[in-house]
């Protein structure tokens, strides 16, 4: 059986990775994360000092697997793109927004539709194009004589808020 002393590398990954787990598929924000995140690192930096006067072993070690687990979870949420301060959802006024999307992949030609993946760029608000905007969209456009003409590079001017695509309702179904 090993020994855990001879696996070190064990107990910084193995939390570390349970933390960025955790972030694909559970979405608590930062905020939470962020203060078990500052709290276990001073109660990790307590213990060590207080080492020398008591026995923290275990509560340092507790503390060092919750800051791994915290600073995993972190570095999940924060790669997402729905969570960053440019993406397009978080405009203020997002519902009577238009949009100037740029087509990022070769569409793909279906029966009765074309589904377009396309990089959103700017926002237009009261016909002035604001600051540039950041996020993916993927549009399924109905099969028509413009839609066959879309190709990779395209702008399109999306001119609805786009939703997000929900998942099945049947939970037994493939995903």
């Amino acid at each position: 059986m090993l020994n855990p002393h001879q696996l070190p590398a064990l107990r910084v990954l193995l939390p570390l990775i349970s933390g960025i787990l955790i972030g694909f598929h559970y979405d608590a924000g930062w905020k939470v994360p962020s203060v078990l995140l500052a709290g276990s690192f001073v109660i990790f930096l307590l213990t060590a000092l207080a080492n020398s006067l008591f026995r923290t072993e275990r509560l340092a070690k507790f503390s060092a697997f919750i800051l791994f687990l915290a600073l995993g979870y972190l570095a999940c949420w924060f790669k997402l793109e729905l969570n960053s301060p440019d993406h397009f959802s978080k405009q203020v006024e997002y519902e009577k927004s238009r949009f100037i999307c740029e087509v990022s992949d070769p569409p793909q030609w279906k029966e009765n539709w074309v589904r377009v993946t396309a990089r959103v760029s700017h926002l237009i608000v009261d016909d002035s194009i604001s600051v540039p905007k950041d996020g993916n969209v993927l549009l399924y456009l109905e099969r028509d004589t413009l839609s066959e003409k879309v190709e990779y590079g395209d702008r399109l001017i999306l001119l609805e808020a786009p939703q997000r695509v929900r998942g099945n309702t049947n939970p037994d179904a493939f995903d």
